[in-house]
């Protein structure tokens, strides 16, 4: 059980059509049944990326994942990337407590293969 944590640009106030494409072609094979997942939203504009993230939070939960309630929204992207890396310093520490849940997630499974130690997952 990996947890799982797909980002979810913004396009034209909706979700991408890789991400969408990607998570039809999964649904009915249970390869993501039962795993947490954490949603990440990106968008150039104000809003974090809110618009694009309904679509994927619902056609997960109808899959099974384990939507954790936790989510990041990051809000005029481009001026938090420099060189491919995200360097907005409030948004990398709201991405560290973004993770940290869903290893926690991912650390309370029954039958996990995952343990928090020392404050890391660790298979």
């Amino acid at each position: 059980m990996s947890p799982t944590a797909p980002p979810a640009p913004e396009y034209a106030h909706g979700t991408s059509g890789v991400l969408k494409n990607a998570l039809e072609w999964m649904v009915g094979g249970g390869e993501i049944a039962a795993k947490p997942v954490a949603l990440v939203s990106a968008s150039t504009s104000t809003t974090g990326g809110g618009n694009a993230r309904a679509w994927p939070a619902q056609t997960l939960t109808v899959m099974g994942a384990q939507v954790i309630p936790q989510d990041l929204r990051i809000s005029q992207a481009t001026r938090k990337i420099e060189d491919g890396r995200l360097t907005d310093g409030p948004t990398v520490a709201a991405l560290r407590d973004l993770l940290d849940g869903l290893a926690d997630a991912a650390a309370r499974e029954v039958g996990s293969p995952f343990a928090r130690v020392d404050g890391a997952l660790l298979p």
